[in-house]
């Protein structure tokens, strides 16, 4: 069984199909939705999906003095050559039966090509339908109104709840929780000709706030510099961004604002003076562009990609990968929780999220979400402590 892809579609359970529905449902294999989601989703997802394939009230992360919470929760040493991931699924207790739709941030892509189809070919019995919003871009924004709206039994996040997304599922007689099940690195990029030795996030303020406007003032050549954004509004990413980053503080006049993260790729290509974050499982493995250390001072910049790092002209006979031990060391500043919204309404969607949940949570599922190019985590009480979250059997209610 392969997870099925629409647009508008609903869960099947008595709590959460909405009855006046007329919307078809439309179901296709995985390569089909990969090929839709390439073609259709290209310009919104930040990258194509063969390329994924292969291979947020907020929570303020660690400052340099707490960077230790991290280091007892990132697993990257997870067994995979010895795991029979499909028998591990299929061997659960977790019986959750029906057809479930499901969605949200397009940050979760690689995490639904990598996860989603041996949770499924081992539980037949729970059908999965990843569904996109009927317009726009798929995001946090959209699967948690989705969510809400009862067309989605479970929604991918990349940011924390909003206290106004918590009170209208109060307003419906529930509660909303988010369950931490991943952390998302996020990578400063720039032109792979920019001779930049890195950036503290002071200096990263700085040109975003248009403080620093030349490559010369923080020890690069002299070159207007040209940095791009996402819109908050509608990327959990640019959100994390604008909160830790930024301080919330406002853009500057020269930051220029783009719909996608493919538009803004292709822009910091071709601009020897632009810059641009997104998640690093977009960027580390590509060719174009080229990520850089960042840190808290400068004598502390942190690569995110495994040293040496790997020049376009050596690409793609080889590519750069995350640093995973920089991660796991808890030292690079930049990585963003990654959740999932349960309704706790008492009804089969809940029980749906809470499986979903637990199979990320195994050993099994932690090795696939790191495969996937995200950081593994482990919900200890310090670490819940840190972001207000933890398993779905202990998750912390946002308030």
């Amino acid at each position: 069984m392969q997870p099925k892809l629409n647009r508008n579609s609903h869960s099947k359970s008595s709590s959460s199909q909405p009855k006046n529905s007329k919307t078809p449902k439309q179901s296709i294999s995985l390569v089909s939705f990969l090929l839709f989601t390439n073609f259709v989703l290209l310009g919104l997802l930040g990258v194509s999906f063969w390329s994924l394939a292969q291979r947020q009230k907020f929570n303020t992360p660690p400052t340099d003095d707490s960077q230790h919470h991290f280091s007892h929760n990132i697993k990257t040493a997870l067994p995979s050559h010895s795991k029979d991931f499909h028998q591990h699924f299929a061997s659960k207790d977790d019986l959750v039966s029906g057809e479930f739709a499901y969605g949200g941030s397009a940050a979760w892509i690689p995490i639904v090509v990598k996860v989603d189809p041996i949770l499924q070919g081992a539980r037949p019995e729970f059908k999965m339908r990843y569904t996109l919003p009927p317009s726009g871009i798929p995001n946090t924004r959209e699967g948690i109104r989705m969510l809400l709206e009862d067309r989605l039994a479970f929604a991918h996040a990349s940011r924390p709840i909003h206290t106004e997304e918590y009170q209208k599922a109060l307003q419906k007689g529930y509660t909303l929780n988010e369950v931490t099940v991943a952390l998302e690195v996020i990578v400063i990029i720039v032109h792979p000709d920019l001779d930049i030795p890195g950036l503290t996030l002071a200096q990263l303020k700085g040109i975003y706030t248009d403080e620093i406007t030349n490559w010369k003032q923080v020890g690069g050549p002299n070159l207007p510099i040209t940095p791009y954004s996402l819109s908050a509004k509608d990327s959990g990413i640019a959100e994390y961004f604008d909160h830790y980053v930024m301080k919330d503080l406002p853009f500057g006049d020269n930051v220029i604002f783009t719909p996608t993260s493919t538009n803004a790729l292709r822009k910091v290509a071709h601009n020897r003076g632009s810059i641009f974050y997104t998640s690093a499982p977009q960027v580390i493995g590509q060719c174009t562009t080229k990520p850089i250390p960042i840190g808290h001072k400068p004598d502390k910049l942190i690569a995110p990609y495994q040293k040496p790092l790997i020049l376009p002209s050596q690409c793609p006979e080889k590519r750069n990968h995350i640093n995973m031990s920089a991660m796991q060391s808890g030292k690079y500043p930049l990585l963003q929780p990654l959740f999932v919204a349960v309704k706790r309404d008492g009804q089969i969607d809940e029980r749906a999220g809470e499986a979903y949940v637990h199979f990320l949570l195994t050993d099994e599922g932690q090795e696939l979400v790191r495969q996937a190019g995200f950081i593994p985590i482990r919900c200890l009480s310090h670490f819940a402590d840190t972001l207000g979250t933890c398993h779905h059997s202990k998750a912390h209610t946002h308030h």
